[in-house]
């Protein structure tokens, strides 16, 4: 059972039975450019005018009613509606079948059915924001991780360098403390007594 959808249920100008030719269909395709709308169906293209393109139905921008049929158009695509499309007999968009007129349907269930797939949808997206949100938290965590282990070898490093330094120092005083009150080293001061008493050439 199928009811219109007053709003886009479009009606023109009247015209003579003969000049028009109705498909009903499912739209799988809008295109659009700055001086026409077409759409493709999952029907066969009718082209009763016998236009050179039939690859989709065509409203050009100069018609009175192409923001209307674009709206429909557009609606019928969302919702994957039943869609009628109304064609003139006799002529031609530019080079496709013209749109005259269109009408959505819609059966009984398909309004609980496109909001529960809404639903869904809006649920599977919810999930994946929180998978994200878990996964950035996740790279927070390892970038603290990496940043406190970096403040630890940099300590480390002070340390290592204070150890050093401290050793340095020792190593000097120790030089200061082998020193002669004369200036001369210990052990350059050993090596000269040895000399004069011939223990060393």
């Amino acid at each position: 059972m199928y009811r219109f959808l007053p709003i886009f249920a479009i009606a023109l100008i009247a015209q003579p039975a003969a000049a028009q030719n109705s498909a009903n269909a499912t739209i799988s395709t809008v295109w659009v450019n700055e001086a026409a709308f077409g759409v493709v169906t999952d029907q066969r293209i009718l082209n009763p005018a016998q236009c050179t393109a039939t690859d989709s139905y065509m409203v050009q921008k100069e018609s009175p009613a192409y923001n209307a049929f674009y709206s429909a158009a557009l609606s019928a695509y969302t919702v994957n509606s039943q869609v009628t499309i109304t064609i003139h007999q006799t002529e031609c968009a530019d080079t496709r079948p013209k749109i005259i007129g269109m009408n959505l349907h819609r059966a009984a269930g398909d309004l609980v059915g496109v909001v529960n797939t809404m639903a869904g949808q809006a649920a599977r997206t919810d999930s994946r924001m929180g998978e994200i949100a878990a996964l950035a938290n996740n790279i927070n965590r390892q970038t603290n991780i990496v940043a406190q282990r970096t403040e630890q070898q940099m300590a480390q490093g002070n340390t290592m360098a204070a150890k050093l330094e401290k050793i340095d120092q020792e190593t000097l005083g120790i030089g200061r403390q082998m020193r002669h009150p004369s200036g001369i080293t210990l052990i350059a001061l050993v090596g000269l007594i040895a000399a004069k008493l011939g223990v060393i050439n």
